[in-house]
């Protein structure tokens, strides 16, 4: 079911949950409750919680027992729903110093099966660790009873609220004479309460920067006769208590304000930036951009000084959208902590619906002209610098005393002794300053945080397509399932979008529907929107990667790992990390926990019609 956002709704949680029992506490605190299906199968629930000030639009999990399937359920839920906030809550078993009903609010967790077994059991804890902001509200409400008041009757005795540590392992401990009491006893005596979850939950949320996450439990056991008191309803009372105190964490959480308007804004078609007349950019003008919330998150945080980076490598194939959101963070990007935003370009050709276009204008190519057309922005002066062996020198001595955010675009199209050096001069930028590159191939070190940017979901191409529709007026007339599967033969590339729709917008084109457009992709050289895609990626890879594009282009339904292991005799562990690498640089999609590979449909074109060719030259 697609799920309508409320208008005011610019705050999103998501509730973690392991039981039924657990989902359902969870659940009776919510609103206009509506079902959702994650793209892999996962069924979700979405509703509306009423914080007084504010609503919070909150998704549901139930993700079963374990750490392995936590870490798994979370990085899928935080991906579906983009929320700033995130919590588990359920119910443990008591160690020390707790109640049945009480509530235990995690300090720290213990991954506590984590060692090395000799012959002798010798622990290397692991530690998951909350967000410092909830935690402190968190332990702010803990000293009120507020909280209480969401629950309905309110118990008797009433629960305490406990702030300290939790042990998160891979057995149900049932026995105060089990092994992993005693070892968590031994190595862990200062663990309130023992769960399997909680750790592998907070690993990925620390994962993702800027999101909030907090562990909250209720008491259910304390060890002793486990089954009796499960069977007294002690796991319902311990859930409900568990639900009613996150709630009101939530309710009274404040998330930074300037976070909030950068990464939750419901994005219009229309880019919305007010630039102030103080700010300096040479930002190119985008007429409308979709998507990519995610992405402007993460962004947003590595932009903020006290991240200690000098900026973001945004990363992937050809015409997948790396500039356009390099321009819509840039345009994001908060004034006050930037006097410039800079964009320089070093791309040398375009793809539009008439052909490849080649550019000349406001392009730098080489580094050295790259940094002169900063230093010409910058300077006081704005006269064209002399060129010199300093530049970056003297460049770095200006940036002393500037707040610049800097856009470095395209730079697979640099040699790469050039983008070794354009690295070197940004891994020594001055604080302050602040850079975002884009680059077809994926680079490591200098100090970068590495988005890799995949495809766009169907909804947010779906968008794009329904903009086009307003000025393309042969598309005017297409029907939605046919932009539907216009959606699903680009896979969504941003490019081939662009390309194909098009077709229905130049008027000296000879398309008027998309089956036309489709087939001016294999028939026409001198526009192939294809090639420019693909083309120079394939010239990067190596034999193995290519033989593995091959089988899988070969392949109708959805391949796996040890089929394509049989065609190009690649072994089955070396393929695994062939595979993730080209998943994560979105050239191969992967499905079902990365079992099941397959290629984009116009991929495989590609790779077919490249077939041919190459067998017509052999002949």
């Amino acid at each position: 079911m697609a799920h309508q956002t409320s208008p005011v709704a610019h705050n999103r949680a998501v509730f973690v949950t392991a039981l039924p029992v657990e989902y359902n506490a969870v659940r009776s605190h919510l609103t206009s409750i509506a079902e959702e299906e994650h793209s892999e199968g996962d069924v979700y629930e979405r509703g509306s919680f009423d914080a007084g000030d504010r609503i919070w639009e909150v998704g549901i999990v139930e993700i079963g027992m374990g750490n392995p399937n936590a870490a798994h359920k979370t990085e899928r839920a935080i991906t579906h729903f983009k929320p700033q906030v995130v919590f588990f809550v359920g119910v443990a078993g008591g160690v020390k110093d707790v109640a049945i009903g009480d509530v235990v609010i995690a300090t720290k967790v213990y991954g506590y099966h984590s060692g090395k077994a000799a012959e002798e059991f010798k622990t290397r804890p692991e530690i998951g660790l909350p967000h410092h902001r909830i935690l402190e509200r968190a332990r702010a409400e803990s000293r009120k009873k507020d909280w209480m008041k969401r629950i309905n009757p309110v118990p008797v005795p009433e629960p305490k609220v406990i702030l300290g540590a939790i042990a998160a392992g891979e057995q149900v401990v049932t026995s105060l004479h089990s092994e992993s009491y005693a070892l968590i006893r031994n190595a862990y005596n200062d663990a309130l309460a023992v769960e399997m979850e909680s750790y592998g939950f907070l690993k990925t949320a620390q994962t993702h920067s800027g999101l909030e996450a907090l562990v909250v439990r209720g008491i259910s056991d304390l060890l002793v006769d486990k089954g009796h008191a499960d069977q007294s309803g002690s796991q319902v009372r311990a859930s409900q208590n568990a639900a009613s105190f996150a709630y009101q964490v939530l309710a009274k959480l404040s998330v930074p304000s300037a976070t909030l308007q950068t990464i939750n804004q419901e994005l219009s078609p229309v880019t919305s930036i007010n630039r102030s007349s103080e700010i300096k950019s040479t930002l190119p003008i985008q007429p409308f951009f979709f998507g990519r919330i995610e992405e402007l998150r993460q962004i947003y945080e590595t932009l903020r000084p006290e991240y200690r980076s000098w900026g973001i490598m945004i990363a992937g194939p050809g015409g997948i959208g790396k500039t356009a959101l390099a321009i819509r963070a840039a345009e994001q990007a908060p004034e006050e902590l930037f006097e410039q935003k800079i964009f320089i370009s070093a791309k040398i050709r375009e793809l539009t619906p008439t052909g490849e276009v080649c550019l000349t204008d406001f392009v730098q190519p080489t580094c050295a002209g790259m940094l002169t057309e900063l230093m010409k922005n910058v300077s006081n002066d704005g006269a064209t610098p002399i060129l010199n062996t300093n530049i970056a020198s003297d460049l770095r001595s200006v940036l002393m005393n500037k707040k610049v955010l800097i856009i470095f675009d395209n730079l697979e199209t640099l040699e790469f002794s050039e983008r070794e050096r354009l690295y070197q001069f940004l891994s020594r930028l001055p604080a302050h300053n602040k850079a975002i590159i884009t680059c077809r191939r994926l680079s490591i070190g200098f100090g970068v945080k590495i988005i890799p940017l995949g495809y766009l979901s169907y909804d947010d191409s779906m968008k794009i397509l329904l903009e086009y529709k307003t000025t393309h007026h042969r598309l005017q007339k297409v029907k939605m399932e046919e932009l539907s599967k216009l959606c699903k033969i680009t896979n969504g590339n941003p490019c081939l979008i662009n390309w194909i729709a098009g077709q229905l917008g130049n008027e000296n084109s000879s398309c008027y529907t998309l089956d036309d457009a489709y087939k001016l992709l294999k028939k026409n050289p001198e526009n192939d929107p294809l090639e420019y895609v693909f083309g120079d990626l394939m010239d990067n890879m190596t034999d193995k990667e290519l033989a593995i594009l091959d089988a899988l282009s070969w392949f109708e339904t959805p391949a796996k790992i040890k089929w394509i292991s049989e065609m190009t005799q690649i072994s089955v562990s070396e393929l695994d990390l062939i595979l993730y690498d080209l998943t994560k640089r979105s050239i191969v999609i992967s499905e079902a926990e990365m079992t099941l590979f397959t290629l984009p449909i116009l991929a495989i074109s590609y790779m077919k019609q490249k077939g041919k060719q190459n067998s017509r030259r052999d002949k």
